[in-house]
């Protein structure tokens, strides 16, 4: 059996982005800079995003909900979502799984 590895996926001043592609889904860690927010997104598969280190907000749809280590947020397909650290010190980390559909 190969054990999978991470690629970078994104590297710039808002975020660092590694995604580890497994048959049926893909694990994707964000490392979030300090004082920065994702480019806000939607798409057609639904996902869940896993809060492991740092504090700050999620945008999903028009509702904003603070998120820290240990929250598990499940994101319906087409839902916009968007996550800001206001942190201006420490980077905000969070893994998304998510399985793309055929589109």
């Amino acid at each position: 059996m190969q054990v999978p590895k991470w690629k970078l996926r994104r590297n710039n001043e808002l975020y660092q982005i590694l995604d580890l592609k497994l048959d049926n889904f893909t694990v994707s860690k964000t490392i979030l800079n300090p004082g920065k927010q994702t480019l806000g997104h939607s798409h057609p598969h639904e996902e869940v995003y896993i809060f492991t280190s740092g504090a700050g907000s999620i945008l999903i749809g028009s509702t904003v909900s603070p998120v820290s280590p240990g929250d598990i947020l499940h994101i319906l397909g087409n839902e916009f979502h968007r996550v800001s650290n206001p942190d201006k010190r420490k980077p905000l980390i969070f893994t998304c799984v998510f399985k793309e559909g055929k589109e």
